[in-house]
């Protein structure tokens, strides 16, 4: 059973000479548990403010705040397009009329 003893014995002190451990009193981990010491580190500093970005223009306050017309008897669009300065498939579209000739009394129209 000795000689199985050497044998580790020997194959760890290989192990350790393959590694770099050579000398027996070495302590391998201490340079792990006792790290050089390091700088302080330097706080980052404050990114310079960027400007404030545009607003976006949201759709639904468009139909909110945009100009409306109540249809008349005897109206036209080509009138109502002509009275607010606007094309009349302008006008068909941002209200999205199907049947330009069917207008009816009393319908508000978003004027574009």
């Amino acid at each position: 059973m000795r000689g199985g003893r050497t044998i580790v014995a020997l194959a760890l002190a290989g192990l350790l000479a393959a590694c770099g451990g050579e000398d027996e009193d070495e302590d391998l981990g201490a340079d792990l548990l006792d790290p050089e010491p390091t700088e302080d580190p330097t706080p980052a500093e404050d990114p310079e403010p960027t400007e404030d970005p545009e607003p976006t223009e949201d759709p639904e306050d468009d139909a909110e705040s945009a100009e409306t017309y109540e249809v008349q008897s005897g109206d036209t669009l080509i009138g109502i397009a002509e009275e607010f300065g606007v094309e009349v498939d302008d006008l068909i579209d941002a209200n999205d009329i199907d049947d330009p000739d069917l207008l009816q009394v009393g319908e508000e129209l978003v004027i574009p």
